[in-house]
């Protein structure tokens, strides 16, 4: 972990320490370890934008989480307000963000999560999952977990590239989470395969060089969208 630690440093700018950042072997299975630290927290209402991961989704019904779904529109840019009222109350609950927005592709609004995070009550979490992040550093760096124990991210190494055969993630934590989230990660998932971690470790050694797969990934991603759009203009 040491070895990729420097990676996922320079990705968020910030120093993190070993205690800030559990490994799993995709960021569904980090969902689900989340979930599990969420139902020993006491939560068992998670808020949700949409769209969202359909596995997410799922896990929560497994769980016995009730969800709470915020729908977003295409007249208004897909925003996502929650209403004062659903924020601020005395139940402890999570609201559950993706980064990027998925399946529609673009990044969330800063100043929106500020505005929610500063409506969470103590007891309440702000979760992230950033699966597919392609920009560098991270475009929600800010909302640093050690900074705000109530933020927990969950993210993938190599998907963000387009490549889903190398399967590792991490979850980045408060470090007084370590030890119960570790705890978690032994009942869901066990051993990470050698071949994900060896070439993690071997794209580690080279941040600049990730930096630009990132960026090439991106720009693929960017045009192909582009190109949709211009074929499906004027129809339905």
């Amino acid at each position: 972990k040491k070895n990729i630690l420097e990676l996922i440093s320079n990705w968020d700018s910030f120093s993190f320490s070993t205690d800030n950042i559990t490994l799993c072997h995709s960021a569904t299975v980090g969902s689900v370890i989340i979930m599990a630290f969420l139902k020993s927290k006491g939560i068992h209402t998670i808020i949700s934008e949409t769209p969202n991961y359909f596995a997410t989704y799922n896990q929560a019904e497994i769980l016995g989480f009730k969800m709470i779904l915020i729908p977003t529109y295409y007249e208004n840019g897909f925003q996502f307000k929650i209403n004062d009222e659903v924020l601020i109350d005395n139940q402890p609950k999570a609201v559950w963000l993706t980064q990027p927005r998925t399946a529609l592709g673009f990044n969330q609004n800063v100043e929106d999560i500020s505005y929610i995070l500063k409506r969470l009550s103590p007891n309440d979490f702000l979760i992230i999952d950033e699966a597919t992040e392609q920009f560098f550093p991270s475009v929600l760096a800010s909302f640093n977990p050690v900074k705000y124990p109530q933020i927990i991210k969950v993210r993938s190494i190599f998907k963000g590239l387009g490549i889903n055969g190398i399967r590792l993630a991490f979850i980045a934590h408060h470090e007084s989470y370590r030890l119960e989230i570790s705890s978690h990660l032994e009942n869901f998932l066990g051993a990470l395969d050698i071949f994900s971690i060896e070439h993690a470790i071997e794209i580690a050694k080279d941040v600049s060089k990730f930096k630009t797969l990132l960026s090439i990934a991106n720009n693929q991603v960017t045009n192909l969208r582009e190109r949709a759009e211009r074929l499906t203009k004027g129809t339905n």
